[in-house]
This record gives structure tokens, C-alpha cells and sequence, in this order.
């Protein structure tokens, strides 16, 4: 005789849990902390600012300092005359002042001009100045300050040394995309990976961040590990890979990519939702199947409760045999 036993449970799950959670967690049972920490992050939202000089880790705080997306980095080499018994400190200074108030007089915005080198001879000083523009005031910078400077021969107060200004641009960085290699909720114990992909230099860095804090993946007790891939097809573009090879239910929240290059940052964020198994249980635990001496029905009874929450279907195909199903109340 063979027999074979199909089981159908129906279960109230995580569904019938209500937590009261304390202050700075929320969640179905009180596991995920709350994002109130995080500013100026969303899902979908880059934002671009001036880098922190913090050496500690942080996530983009750009406060009121946010910048176009659409900005590129300018730079500009000049050189200067010193004026007689002018300390280069000083010369350093007015030539900044002077080049950024050129600047801003014919170009909105100009952000974060700074002289990045400097270097002194006996008659005159080069300075190169790093500042953001937008990518449509390029050539309004080229013809209409440039230009004027050389042929004046001055910035401000300060005498050119030499008529010809060095100008270049790069691209400022780009966070393009932050992505998950699974879709919906990971389930706790598998395993997912997040992809950050930007442009910038070579010397572009990136860091990742759950929930404002920084991801630490040399820890001895980590399932994570990071990765950097330059694009093979493409200029400039990288990959960052932030992997999870056992996910808890504490890896839930907001995970940010942060890029850092030439002064600038960008931050781009996605949410990942980890969730524990349904645990399931069976009532009852068990059933008696017999064959009544001198009877050819085979009868399975099946004891349960009115007030379960999981009952159970039994199908048995048996050979050749005619079946008799009961349940008996307990």
C-alpha cells in the first residue's frame, strides 16, 4: 500500500503582530531604526555639495550648501606680479579675492573658488584657481572674462605677468544609479548586492552608509565586503559593489553610496527591506492512519481544534482502495 499525504497550512503570520516600539525604532516588530538622523537623503534624490574636511566618516551634510548637478570644475592659472615688500601669504589672498570677484561679475553661480597652487618666483606668483560653474557658462567665462583679463593685462589691482591664462574644465562627478541585484524583500540569511555607479576621475572614492552611519566591512564578524570595477567601455565610470552574504533583519534601512572627487560630493540612497521567515507550526502533530480488521475502507482520523490557526487538508491516494475520511472534535 502506498500512501501519499499532502499538506495545506494556512497561518496568520507576522500579519497578527503589534509592537509598541520605543523611540528611535519602528518597524513590524520594533527591528529597523528610524531614519530621522538622515537629512537631505531619499530615494532617488542625488545630492551634490562641497566635501566635508572631516577625517571621520560622514554622509553628504549639505545643509544649505547644496549644489547644481548640472556644475562642472573649472580651472584657471594665471600669473601675477608681486608688488614690492608683498609677502606671497598676502599675494595669495588679494589674488584670490580678486579672481573670484572677476568671476562673479559676469558668471552666477561661481562656487567654492579657491586657489588650490601656488608657487612663488623672484618678479611674479602662478596661481591656479579651482571654482564650479555650470556647463552653459563655459564659453560666457572664456570670451568674457578671460578675454578681458588678458586684454587689460590686470586682474583688479593685480598685473598679469603674462597675458596668456591657462584654462581647463573636468566634469564633476556623476552619481548615476544605486541598484539591488534582487528585487522586493530579502528574505534574513540570503544574500544581496548593491550597485553604485558614477563618473568621475581616477581619484574618485566612494563609502557606503546604512542609516547615516558608515558601513564597516573589515570587521571579523562581517558578511560584507566591497568592491571597485572601472567601466570597460566607458570613460571615467566606475562601479562600487557593497555585497551581504548573510542578511539579518538588522541589515534593513537606508543604504547610501557617497562619492568624493575634486572637492565635491554626491550622495544617492536606496532602501532595502530584510525580513524574517514566518515561523509555521503544524496542529496536529500528527495522524493515525488504520485499517479496521475485517473492514476494506481505510479510515485516517483527524483530531483538531475548533480555535486553531492552522488546518490542515489531507489527500491520500491509496491503491486500489476505497478511502474513509473523519475528524473528530477535541
Amino acid at each position: 500500500m502506498l500512501i501519499y499525504i499532502f499538506l495545506y497550512f494556512r497561518h496568520v503570520g507576522d500579519a497578527a503582530i503589534k509592537c509598541d516600539c520605543t523611540t528611535g525604532f519602528s518597524g513590524e516588530t520594533c527591528n529597523s531604526r528610524e531614519e530621522t538622523t538622515i537629512k537631505n537623503v531619499c530615494d532617488d534624490c542625488v545630492v551634490t555639495c562641497a566635501a566635508d574636511q572631516d577625517v571621520k566618516p560622514s554622509i553628504c551634510k549639505c545643509s544649505n550648501k547644496k549644489m547644481n548637478n548640472e556644475m562642472i570644475t573649472y580651472f584657471a592659472t594665471v600669473q601675477v606680479m608681486k608688488a614690492a615688500n608683498m609677502k606671497d601669504e598676502h599675494l595669495r589672498r588679494v589674488a584670490e579675492a580678486q579672481l573670484t570677484k572677476g568671476l562673479r561679475e559676469y558668471v552666477t553661480p561661481v562656487q567654492d573658488p579657491k586657489i588650490i597652487h601656488y608657487e612663488s618666483f623672484p618678479s611674479f606668483a602662478e596661481a591656479t584657481l579651482r571654482f564650479y560653474a555650470t556647463r552653459k557658462d563655459e564659453k560666457k567665462i572664456k570670451t568674457a572674462v578671460f578675454a578681458k583679463w588678458k586684454d587689460h593685462g590686470h586682474i583688479g589691482n593685480i598685473s598679469l605677468a603674462q597675458e596668456d591664462i591657462s584654462f581647463t574644465t573636468d566634469p564633476l562627478i556623476s552619481l548615476q544609479s544605486v541598484n539591488i541585484n534582487q528585487g522586493g524583500v530579502i528574505r534574513e540569511g540570503g544574500d544581496f548586492i548593491l550597485s553604485c555607479v558614477a563618473r568621475g576621475s581616477p581619484n574618485v572614492s566612494f563609502r557606503w552608509f546604512k542609516d547615516g552611519s558608515f558601513v564597516n566591512v573589515s570587521a571579523a564578524s562581517s558578511y560584507k565586503w566591497t568592491r571597485l570595477i572601472e567601466g570597460p567601455n566607458i570613460k571615467d565610470q566606475y562601479t562600487a559593489l557593497l555585497g551581504i552574504d548573510k542578511a539579518f533583519v538588522l541589515d534593513q534601512g537606508l543604504f547610501t553610496c557617497q562619492i568624493t572627487d575634486q572637492g565635491i560630493q554626491q550622495c544617492l540612497s536606496k532602501h532595502v527591506e530584510v525580513r524574517a521567515p514566518p515561523k509555521v507550526w503544524i496542529e496536529p502533530m500528527s495522524l493515525t492512519v488504520r485499517k479496521p480488521r475485517g473492514d476494506s475502507n481505510v479510515k485516517i482520523n483527524e483530531p483538531f481544534t475548533a480555535n486553531t490557526s492552522a488546518i490542515a487538508w489531507v489527500f491520500i491516494s491509496l491503491m486500489d482502495f476505497p478511502l474513509y475520511v473523519s475528524s473528530e472534535q477535541v
